[in-house]
């Protein structure tokens, strides 16, 4: 969308505030909802922030400057949001976004210091940790809360990172703060873990013509090699999903089942070999609790 069209975009919604925004997203292929944010946008950068604006519409910033701009000076009246404004255009022309966004919240805070204490209060409950399942096998531990409380987390972190960095370690800092992370959190209680696998696989898996990966619920697509890795701890139940190939639809849902070491070298013992079709390969060779075994044993007796 054209800059200048801007005025025209904010004005629209005077004229038909309940359904512009619908107009504005099948006109452009956008949703609703992003129109509505856009909409929005325009509005507060022609009626409250014209300068910034006019600096769009000249190319001295781009539109994430401007955005950053909205969004950190609508919690302000009207006279310090143009204080704001004047102080921050000229540093935003030159600045990188990131320091542009620091500066905007000290000079936020600066021109409402009392707000600035009501607004952290109302933050505060919505304090959380979430996972996010990421591609080739990753996750995201995303925390957000307080800084007086998450910048000592933090802190001991990067303490123990730089130390083992110090000790010799090899690997990038931010790895090691991962360590960490994974030792303080985890610690003795990894062995009492209890984790149950809800592993999706397509049926061409299970009949032998595929090496597609699974999918872990909760950890995301996986590779076979991981799914082994977290599959040989002591405390972990499977339960096997079986989907349609092409479709992805849900052919069969098993139990809940526990591999457990016994049960592996009672079935090692009982079969000898591998009684999957073509396979005959013995006992010996499989990975007692691992992958390998469970998925032998999920296509034939138990």
């Amino acid at each position: 969308m054209r800059l200048g069209r801007w005025r025209i975009f904010a004005e629209s919604r005077a004229d038909a505030p309940d359904y512009v925004a619908d107009e504005v997203a099948a006109e452009l292929r956008w949703t609703p909802s992003y129109a509505g944010n856009r909409l929005a946008d325009a509005v507060e950068l022609v009626e409250s922030l014209p300068n910034t604006l006019a600096a769009l519409e000249s190319g001295e910033i781009d539109w994430v400057r401007a955005s950053l701009i909205v969004h950190h000076t609508t919690v302000l009246d009207p006279e310090p949001r143009k204080q704001v404004e004047a102080e921050i255009l000229p540093y935003a022309a030159t600045r990188t976004v990131k320091l542009m966004r620091e500066k905007l919240t000290r000079e936020v805070a600066k021109a409402d210091p009392d707000g600035a204490v009501e607004r952290h209060q109302r933050r505060v409950p919505d304090s959380t940790v979430e996972f996010a399942p990421e591609e080739d096998g990753m996750a995201s531990l995303n925390v957000y809360g307080p800084a007086e409380t998450v910048r000592p987390i933090f802190d001991v972190l990067d303490q123990c990172a730089r130390s083992a960095k110090a000790a010799g370690a090899k690997v990038r800092l931010g790895m090691l703060r991962l360590d960490a992370l994974a030792g303080i959190t985890l610690g003795g209680q990894l062995q009492n873990r209890v984790t149950e696998f809800r592993v999706t696989i397509p049926a061409s898996p299970l009949a032998g013509a595929s090496s597609t990966p699974g999918e872990a619920h909760g950890y995301g697509t996986l590779t076979n090699d991981v799914v082994q890795k977290l599959a040989s701890g002591p405390n972990v139940f499977w339960r096997r999903i079986v989907t349609d190939p092409l479709t992805g639809t849900v052919l069969d849902v098993g139990p809940r089942r526990r591999h457990t070491v016994a049960i592996g070298e009672f079935v090692k013992t009982r079969d000898r070999r591998c009684v999957f079709p073509g396979c005959g390969r013995p006992a010996e060779s499989w990975r007692v609790g691992g992958g390998s075994l469970t998925r032998r044993r999920s296509q034939n007796r138990a």
